[in-house]
């Protein structure tokens, strides 16, 4: 884990460096896009690492398959955690007030 952080680090450097070269092409990293099935201690230790060096959005893997009493449970682990580690995700993301499921008749191709 500590790669991936100097690297994103490195990469915000190199950009400060570089930035006005006419030919340099913005590598940095913007979003890191989490997945999991569920939010365990590891997780959460990976994600306060990245969170320091990038935004951090939590993407719900095999969410279909939950039930709406497992969806609940899930969101309330996640927060629990997130706030007793201190883990901020992106701004944007509010998770008491987001829908997640999203039943298949309703899902859209985009």
């Amino acid at each position: 884990m500590d790669l991936l952080v100097r690297d994103i680090e490195e990469r915000h450097e190199e950009h400060h460096r570089r930035k006005k070269d006419a030919e340099y092409v913005d590598g940095r990293v913007h979003l890191c896009l989490f997945f999991m099935r569920e939010f365990s201690e590891c997780e959460a230790e990976i994600v306060k690492l990245v969170q320091k060096v990038t935004n951090v959005v939590p993407v719900l893997t095999k969410f279909d398959l939950l039930t709406s009493g497992a969806v609940s449970t899930l969101k309330k682990r996640i927060e629990r955690v997130s706030k007793a580690e201190e883990i901020n995700w992106l701004d944007c993301y509010q998770i008491s007030q987001v829908s997640f499921y999203l039943p298949r008749t309703e899902q859209r191709t985009l």
